[in-house]
């Protein structure tokens, strides 16, 4: 046990996974490993601190043990079980994540834009444009229909 709390410890954000965060082994502990990364302003969270639960077998069931969580992945912060997948999933969801990690000074805060709430012209542009040109395509479509048909009949 002590062996794993001194790991948990050593960082302020730790995780148990299968395989690295590099090269994560299961579905699960690539998602969560995308999860953490996308926190904060600039990707803040890129040095992830791990174990590798697949090279130590007793760690991997040591872990279980000592969480009281039947499942890998698990997310500690500042030595305290913070979660699962299921779990990080859900707050990384609804923002808890973030927020946490910031308050927790793992991640810097994203800046609200006050300037996202407004319709930005050019895509309103863009988007007429793509209705035009749709339009244009749909009446080529149309006139080398009739023209088949033209031909067809002659």
């Amino acid at each position: 046990m002590n062996k794993k709390k001194k790991a948990i410890k050593s960082a302020d954000l730790f995780v148990f996974i299968k395989g690295t965060p590099d090269e994560p082994e299961c579905g699960f502990s690539f998602a969560l490993v995308q999860m953490l990364r996308v926190q904060g302003k600039d990707d803040s969270v890129e040095d992830i601190k791990y174990f590798d639960v697949t090279r130590d077998p007793m760690v991997r069931e040591g872990i279980k043990e000592y969480s009281n969580w039947p499942t890998i992945p698990q997310v500690y912060l500042k030595g305290e079980f913070l979660g699962g997948f299921d779990i990080i999933y859900k707050m990384h969801k609804n923002g808890e994540l973030e927020d946490l990690l910031h308050e927790e000074g793992i991640v810097e805060e994203i800046e609200d834009d006050d300037d996202d709430d407004d319709v930005d012209e050019d895509d309103e542009e863009d988007e007429e444009d793509n209705e035009e040109d749709n339009k244009e395509e749909s009446n080529e479509e149309s006139n080398e229909e009739q023209n088949n048909e033209k031909q067809a009949r002659n």
